[in-house]
């Protein structure tokens, strides 16, 4: 079971407001995201790194 209490849309509504903010899900996860998936979120984390830096 996943909490439903934040949805996805909200959060994708978070990040359009933010300048250069991006949004994704991440599947069979939820607010324990870098225990449940703690590759992914590396990733991600990696990505958003990267692309900070390539905006310098």
């Amino acid at each position: 079971m996943h909490a439903t209490s934040t949805r996805p849309e909200m959060g994708l509504a978070a990040a359009r407001c933010l300048k250069g903010a991006w949004f994704t899900t991440v599947r069979e996860a939820d607010h324990l995201l870098p225990v449940e998936r703690s590759e992914e979120r590396g990733d991600l984390v990696a990505r958003s790194r990267d692309e900070a830096h390539a905006s310098n």
